[in-house]
């Protein structure tokens, strides 16, 4: 898998929740579907509606406002820092992650630092 600045400079769609994990973005079909029809749906009712409720969904989902411009990252040192990420994910928890990072950050004026493999609520590939 690329690197996460590598698909920023790349250039990539504005976040959307249906992008990033298809069971939860199923399961949030699924509890709408049953919200508006007040009831949970057997599956061959699931597989009937959710064709529509999902096109609907993705009309009104929240999508991400501020587009990136990878001229952000323009002359910024980037660091893979997934050891960092290891032993911070290893810190019990309540930990507030930007208190520590903060004492480990670069003296730069601006930087990109990449998490991959690491966990943080279940996104694998994060900065």
């Amino acid at each position: 898998m690329t690197r996460l600045a590598d698909r920023l400079l790349e250039g990539c769609q504005p976040f959307r929740p249906s992008l990033v994990d298809p069971e939860e973005w199923e399961s949030i079909t699924r509890a709408q579907i049953s919200k508006d029809r007040g009831k949970p749906l057997s599956g061959d009712e699931f597989r009937r509606l959710l064709p529509s409720i999902r096109s609907h969904l993705q009309k009104t989902e929240l999508v991400a406002t501020t587009k990136f411009d990878p001229k952000d990252l323009s002359g910024a040192p980037i660091f893979a820092a997934d050891g960092v990420g290891l032993y911070a994910s290893s810190l019990p928890s309540g930990t507030v992650f930007s208190d520590v990072i903060a004492s480990m950050a670069p003296p730069f004026g601006k930087f990109f630092i990449e998490f991959q493999g690491v966990s943080n609520n279940e996104k694998w590939g994060w900065g």
